[in-house]
This record gives C-alpha cells, structure tokens and sequence, in this order.
C-alpha cells in the first residue's frame, strides 16, 4: 500500500506541472522556451512575455484549486500556484525572466535570470 501523504505530494506536483503546461502552450511558448541539458541539470528558459503569461495563468490554478475534491491536496495546489504566480509575476515587474531547473533530476527550482544569461534569450 503507498503511503498517503506521498501519493498526495505526488498529486499536487503532477498538479502544478500541468499548470505550468498549460501557461506555456496557452502563451504559445511551447515552440519558443529553450532549453539545455547537462548531466546534472535540465533548463528551461521562458522570455518576458512567456513569463507574465504564466504569472496570469498559473494564478487561475490556484482559482480552480477548489475543484480538487481531496481538500488537503485542494490547499496545497491552491497555495503553491499562488506562490508561484506572485513569484513570476514580481519577476516580470522587475524585467527579469522565469527559469525552471530541475537539479540532479531531482530538485525543481524555479529562478529569475537576465542579460546574457541563456544567450540573451530573455528579451
């Protein structure tokens, strides 16, 4: 038998995932956010407009979170994906742009980066 509380940390990930799916193909940046791999990371970079549209759409989540029917799960997806959308949306303000890193293929951290990073992709 699994264990609850991981099997709900693994919802709420798949959860969160999908959002920030779906605000990449929503902003059509599915064909433009770039990526690099190394054997200890995976990048994704998003531009400018890619990131305030996930800062508007992944905040749309966090409103349809009520619909989780398991309420634990419900809060979680709720509060992180309003996280997430404050954090993207206070990077866009500052003109910065939203990576996401996957570290040791284990980690995901979301992190703001700028001028020549990525090749001056944030434009």
């Amino acid at each position: 038998m699994e264990n609850k509380c991981f099997s709900k940390r693994k919802a709420i990930k798949a959860t969160l995932l999908l959002a920030i799916a779906s605000s990449v193909v929503i902003s059509g940046a599915a064909n433009a956010a770039k990526l690099t791999r190394t054997w200890w990371n995976t990048t994704v970079y998003f531009n400018k407009k890619e990131t305030a549209t996930m800062a508007a759409s992944v905040g749309g989540v966090a409103a349809v979170a009520v619909a989780i029917p398991d309420p634990t799960v419900s809060k979680a997806v709720a509060a992180s994906a309003g996280a997430a959308a404050a954090y993207a949306g206070v990077v866009s303000a500052q003109g910065k742009c939203m990576k996401f890193v996957y570290y040791a293929h284990a980690v995901n951290i979301w992190q703001p980066y700028w001028g020549s990073e990525a090749g001056g992709f944030c434009k």
